[in-house]
């Protein structure tokens, strides 16, 4: 169906539609549609809608005379039509006869940057820095300056902290407290004249209140000659605290980014005790109808005492198993998931919408190829069943070394997705 499709369009369709990607290509557009039917057309930004359509129709029919006489320095043709020639640029064509859901554009974006992450791993750092959300306010643009910044070096040993981006130790915060108002104001003023606030020793979780102002009527009961020194103080004192509250704002990004990477080492660790957890489970009395999975499930939701329900905990197995495949298939290297704050536990399950997406954007990151849905659906299911049949016979195994016969189990009892 799509090859017939495709090969009835008018042969500058494709060309005429690939002009005019690379022409928006840095603007600010992000999305374009037309209508064919009425002729609007929508120029999408992130904030707003270019509505456009002809004045006059008897103009569209100037332009279909001449649609067929455009030039170009290039084709585009599908992949192995017929009319495909040897120096025509590819296209990949689907058809589907059902709604799908396409693999969200930003996703892709962030799947094709680790692509490109992953071929200078090997100069990344084991725990990579975090973006500085005062400079870096938008997380594709840290993206771009990252993978820029290890494009101009050559190996791990020479990588350093680059503009807009913040040291982070995986093992621990540095916490203090007890600290008065007026001593950490002092003391910045005192170490840091408003700059660099990395030597602070400050914890981010106080919250200072703002330092007693000079009031006039206590600026005026000064006399002339000390009214110039008790202003400056005041005005340095509250300029200190402004930036001493901004600058813990942006450390507190950076406890936020450590809970970050902590999330998804939970999740990682989880999802082995939850397949401990099965094959205990066998060992279990069920009622018929009962999977292992449920069982397990259900131990889980007493033991949470009520916090949790099953769906919940389906969603947590499903973000740990994709986070789970994305590390295996980068040879566990954590600091490639650590470099962008996008990665967060419900990036993998909200952000990548649905299973076949998650393998089309698997793809992307590890080959920077785009596969089809048709593809994508059957490396889902027989990736489903590969890893039921790996859990079934490492049960198997144990029952073996246990020198018992194994319970019977069915590979239903092992869906989640």
């Amino acid at each position: 169906m799509a090859a017939r499709i495709s090969d009835r369009l008018n042969p500058n369709t494709f060309n005429l539609s690939f002009a005019l990607l690379d022409a928006l290509r840095d603007t600010e557009i992000k999305t374009f549609t037309v209508d064919v039917e009425t002729g609007r057309m929508q120029y999408i930004k992130s904030k707003g809608t270019l509505h456009v359509r002809s004045n006059d129709d008897n103009d569209l029919k100037v332009v279909n005379k001449k649609a067929d006489t455009l030039q170009f320095p290039y084709n585009f043709s599908r992949i192995n039509s017929k009319n495909n020639k040897d120096t025509d640029f590819g296209v990949i064509v689907e058809y589907s006869d059902k709604a799908i859901k396409s693999l969200n554009g930003s996703a892709e974006l962030i799947a094709k940057d680790l692509y490109r992450l992953i071929q200078n791993v090997e100069k990344l750092p084991d725990c990579p820095p975090a973006r500085d959300h005062l400079i870096f306010k938008d997380q594709k643009e840290y993206r771009k300056e990252i993978l820029k910044y290890l494009g101009s070096i050559n190996n791990k040993d020479e990588f350093s902290l680059f503009r807009g981006s913040i040291s982070v130790d995986l093992k621990a915060l540095e916490i203090s407290s007890g600290n008065s108002t007026s001593t950490i104001v002092d003391r910045i003023k005192e170490t840091s004249r408003f700059g660099s606030f990395s030597v602070m020793q400050a914890s981010v979780d106080i919250i200072l209140d703002s330092p007693e102002p000079l009031t006039l009527s206590n600026y005026f009961a000064t006399s002339e000659n000390e009214r110039p020194t008790k202003l400056n103080s005041a005005i340095s004192n509250l300029s200190a605290h402004v930036w001493y509250s901004i600058k813990s704002f942006t450390k507190d990004s950076v406890s936020q980014e450590v809970s970050r990477r902590r999330q998804l080492r939970f999740l990682v660790v989880m999802i082995e005790s939850f397949r401990k957890l099965e094959l205990l489970s066998i060992l279990k009395e069920r009622e018929q109808g009962t999977t292992i999975k449920s069982q397990v499930v259900k131990e889980i939701m007493k033991k949470s005492e009520g916090r949790l329900n099953e769906k919940e905990i389906t969603l947590y197995v499903q973000r740990a198993i994709r986070i789970e495949r994305l590390l295996k298939s980068i040879n566990y290297q954590w600091c490639v998931i650590d470099a962008f704050d996008n990665l967060t536990p419900c990036f993998f399950t909200s952000i990548i919408n649905g299973c076949q997406n998650f393998e089309i954007w698997l793809e992307i990151v590890l080959n920077n190829t785009i596969i089809t849905y048709d593809e994508a659906d059957k490396r889902y299911k027989q990736n489903k069943r590969s890893a039921m049949i790996s859990r079934i016979e490492r049960i198997r195994e144990a029952f073996e070394a246990a020198g018992e016969d194994m319970v019977e189990v069915d590979e239903k009892d092992f869906e989640l997705e």
